[in-house]
């Protein structure tokens, strides 16, 4: 079921159009929010009805044709050239289908490049524009993808321009530089030009382009089981300038279990959270766009208690680096350490706050079931973390078989151990004096306490799952995850972020993306058992290919519709929660 669109976004867009006053027809203006809607991205006249009427921008008839949309945009176009105006529709023909976007020349110069989005794509025959105007030539992208979270999990990302940024040079919009938190390291994959210019070429001869129709179900869609994928683009989200860069789109499943073409049962709740939120001065002035991904494990709290707090806290750690200039000068060493330093501060008490507030609920549960009162048993959850606020970069997943996080792990009290058939526990012999970088027997290994003799702690914090298996984790950085910090001097897992700075060039050439997803996309794939490094340039070369002919909203989509692609995806049982971010840049 879809949302209301926010009005007053797009109100604020429609402000921003330089029509020269030109006398527009409703139809005509419900043409243009429609067209925004959807990014300026290209749209037929079939594509823009639906939008109209969906988003309920005008009342239409169930029968209304393509040729009222159609006329609408011919008579202004007309009446613009009579006035010696800038028409204010472009159209472009790929054989005998027609597809429209915003005069570039209407929107306000800075946000111009942001606005000129690909041409539907064909073969040099078949494509042509109307009425003599000058054809652009295809830019080739290049994708970038990265992985990365903040110092707790794994969780992916790559790289496409489009809407906002926060920048490093100095957080302008203008300079982009990223800040982010958890282990990565930066890594460019280019796909190969030759490969790339077949695809296009069989695209455009096989089949019709899909010119943003994606979008036309906008908050819902079905996926090929049956099961809900939410997507949302910037005009979704309040408060956020769509005349900022970078643009993004998000796609959401929950989770859930079932056989191929068979009905399936979704899990009670999605425990992914994120957010996306335009950071601001005192003044309102724009610092930085900031994006924050949570992927929640054992319930939806510690994700959701994450999303809440991150966005405003990290806003007020930039209002104290700005400088007299209303910018921030990330290229000084000094004040990159010091962000740092901050970003570390931050998630540490973060984590002490959900850490001490689930302590203190486990107690009153404890205390309330010696009377004899039943309750609800608190559940004892966590979340990894990902926070970006522009970049370009690529990240290693802390898991346990890392050997600066299992030696930590080891001294602190932990084992580890290898699930069978996920009834029983194997024990995995570690030596904390062979120094390697990766422990290979321990590629499935999952952190456990030693020494547990009880059922639970003084607290009432329990030592065994709802099945009577001791209690375990596959991940060695996390927020929340109480059962392995319950002694506050010696954690067995820690959730210190690792944060990187990589600075980009200041300009939107649209051959860059970043992808954000939760291991519910990556757990998923063929390739699950491969190298990070194979999984990346899997992914890298899927979204490049894809981001010539459909728009972002419609290739997270496609990732998180995981039954949709045998050759991409496994045919499993059982799939985790996913949930996709990808950013334009």
């Amino acid at each position: 079921m879809q949302t209301a669109p926010d009005k007053a976004s797009i109100e604020r867009s429609l402000e921003g159009l330089n029509f020269n006053n030109q006398h527009c027809s409703p139809m005509f203006i419900a043409i243009i929010k429609a067209l925004l809607t959807n990014e300026n991205h290209y749209m037929s006249a079939e594509e823009i009805v639906d939008r109209i009427r969906n988003w309920n921008f005008k009342q239409l008839n169930s029968n209304t044709p393509t040729s009222t949309i159609q006329g609408a945009i011919s008579t202004t176009n007309r009446d613009a050239r009579i006035n010696e105006f800038t028409e204010p529709i472009e159209k472009y023909m790929i054989k005998k289908h027609a597809y429209y976007r915003i005069n570039l020349e209407l929107f306000p110069s800075d946000v111009r490049a942001l606005m000129n989005t690909p041409f539907p794509v064909s073969s040099s025959a078949a494509f042509h524009p109307v009425a003599n105007k000058k054809q652009l030539p295809i830019k080739k992208v290049k994708p970038t993808f990265s992985k990365f979270t903040l110092r707790s999990a794994s969780k992916r990302n790559t790289s496409d321009s489009f809407n906002n940024h926060v920048t490093s040079k100095k957080v302008k919009i203008s300079h982009h530089r990223f800040v982010t938190t958890r282990s990565s390291h930066f890594n460019k994959i280019d796909v190969d030009n030759d490969k790339r210019e077949r695809i296009i070429k069989e695209k455009s001869v096989k089949r019709k382009p899909k010119a943003s129709s994606s979008v036309t179900d906008e908050d819902s869609c079905l996926s090929l089981n049956g099961i809900d994928i939410i997507t949302r683009i910037p005009l979704d989200f309040n408060d956020i300038d769509t005349f900022i860069g970078p643009s993004f789109a998000v796609a959401q499943q929950t989770g859930y279990s079932g056989f191929r073409n068979k009905p399936s049962q979704p899990k009670a709740e999605c425990q992914d959270a994120y957010c996306v939120k335009d950071l601001r001065n005192h003044d309102g002035s724009h610092i930085a766009r900031l994006f924050c991904l949570a992927d929640g494990h054992g319930g939806s709290g510690c994700s959701r208690f994450l999303i809440e707090n991150v966005p405003d806290r990290v806003e007020k750690l930039l209002q104290e680096l700005l400088q007299d200039d209303h910018t921030i000068n990330f290229d000084d060493e000094n004040t990159q350490n010091l962000f740092k330093k901050w970003i570390k501060d931050l998630i540490k008490k973060l984590d002490d706050e959900y850490i001490d507030d689930k302590r203190e609920k486990f107690r009153r549960w404890k205390h309330l079931r010696d009377q004899g009162n039943d309750s609800a048993k608190p559940d004892d959850d966590g979340a990894t973390l990902i926070i970006n606020l522009f970049v370009d970069f690529a990240s290693e997943d802390h898991k346990p078989f890392l050997e600066r996080l299992a030696l930590q792990i080891f001294q602190s009290g932990g084992m580890f151990v290898e699930s069978k058939n996920g009834k029983t526990d194997k024990n995995i012999e570690f030596d904390p004096f062979i120094n390697r970088p990766i422990r290979k027997n321990m590629k499935k290994a999952r952190i456990r306490l030693s020494d547990q003799d009880e059922d639970e702690n003084e607290d009432g914090i329990p030592f065994k799952d709802g099945s009577g298996k001791y209690i375990s984790l596959n991940v060695a950085a996390t927020c929340g995850d109480l059962f392995f910090k319950l002694d506050p001097l010696n954690r067995i897992i820690d959730c210190v972020p690792d944060v990187f700075f990589k600075k980009l060039d200041g300009k939107y050439s649209g051959d860059r993306f970043l992808l954000m997803c939760s291991d519910g996309l990556i757990d998923h794939l063929r390739e699950s058992e491969s190298k990070a490094d194979r999984q990346n340039q899997i992914i890298a070369n899927f979204i490049g290919e894809k981001l010539f002919s459909e728009n972002p909203v419609s290739i997270v989509k496609y990732l998180c519709d995981r039954e949709g692609d045998r050759k991409f995806f496994n045919d499993l049982q059982d799939y985790d929660d996913c949930t996709c971010i990808l950013i334009s840049l």
